[in-house]
């Protein structure tokens, strides 16, 4: 969605409409933690982690492929409730120059820092319909990759879930996405 323009259905149709703005009347923040969500021990999240990190850093070099491995092996060893971006960064990158530089613009809460830096991950799709408002992602070109990227795997990993269950995935507004 961008704009609001499917919100007034989303809501008559009891579905999950997410903003990653701020809250609206009847709406929900997506605040958003891979860290919390994906299981550092399934081969399938740890791939998807190293490829979250290289695109929120745009690093994908040897040493920051070795530095995104190590961040998830940190987060394998951290309680779940302590996995922040901001907790796993500090100790896997801290010394590495270029990963540690890059990854701060996602910490920081004054540059990106409120999509990713929550204590836990709101996005639970646990409705038969979920809307997202991709107005403020869609707006900024660092943002899309890293949101859309993990809004599709999540959305594989629920579809893995329910067996295969065929879903439909509405996609309005792509050509900012192209």
């Amino acid at each position: 969605d961008r704009d609001f323009a499917s919100a007034a259905w989303a809501l008559a149709m009891d579905a999950d409409y997410f903003d990653f703005v701020d809250v609206r009347n009847g709406l929900r923040t997506a605040k958003l933690n891979p860290l919390f969500d994906l299981d550092p021990k399934d081969s399938a999240d740890q791939q998807y982690l190293r490829t979250w990190f290289s695109l929120l850093t745009e690093l994908d070099d040897d040493e920051a492929m070795q530095a995104f491995g190590d961040a998830v092996k940190f987060t394998d060893a951290t309680q779940r409730e302590a996995r922040t971006l901001g907790a796993i960064a500090s100790v896997a990158f801290g010394s590495r120059g270029a990963v540690s530089s890059a990854i701060q613009r996602w910490i920081d809460p004054h540059q990106l820092g409120s999509i990713w830096q929550s204590q836990k991950d709101g996005l639970s799709l646990s409705k038969r319909v979920n809307v997202f408002n991709m107005t403020s992602i869609l707006e900024d070109p660092r943002l899309a990759p890293p949101v859309v990227s993990y809004l599709w795997y999540r959305h594989r990993r629920a579809v893995r879930a329910a067996g295969g269950a065929p879903s439909l995935v509405v996609v309005d507004e792509t050509r900012a996405l192209l």
